[in-house]
């Protein structure tokens, strides 16, 4: 793979992708591991490792458990509603508290807890530190994301 990066499969899957020449692709969030193939009517289209190996369902989502887009071991996918897949995201690299859920307040000077369940936003208060704000918003991730909820 190109720029250094080594993409991690089960030894089942080492044959379905070492007959692709794979890149590393940045993303705002994540590096995932793809490849460019060409259809039958003679266009190219992007392949993801992950998406190969799950089968690539049009409209169904892959997630990776631990965050890792070049983990593709099949232990690590599994398939996810986009809304799913959502929930287990990393927190924003532009983060002012770098704590999933937590963002600062100007009005009431004061950190505020917020999650999103079933593409609607709820609040879960406003706290005097960002730890507070967090404990809130963990405990809600707990509840509303289950399995798929990622707090760091």
């Amino acid at each position: 793979m190109t720029q250094g990066f080594v993409a991690l499969v089960d030894d089942e899957d080492f044959e379905l992708v070492s007959g692709h020449r794979w890149h590393a692709d940045k993303d705002h969030r994540n590096i995932y591991a793809i490849t460019t193939v060409r259809k039958t009517d003679g266009r190219r289209t992007t392949i993801m490792m992950h998406r190969l190996i799950m089968g690539m369902m049009v409209g169904i989502a892959v997630d990776h458990i631990d965050g890792n887009g070049l983990n593709n071991s099949k232990a690590n996918l599994r398939i996810a509603t986009t809304s799913e897949n959502a929930m287990n995201r990393r927190p924003r690299k532009d983060s002012i508290s770098g704590l999933k859920g937590v963002s600062w307040c100007k009005a009431s000077r004061s950190w505020q807890a917020s999650i999103a369940v079933d593409k609607k936003r709820i609040h879960l208060g406003f706290y005097y530190t960002a730890i507070d704000a967090h404990a809130a918003y963990c405990a809600a991730s707990v509840r509303y994301h289950g399995e798929f909820g990622r707090t760091a």
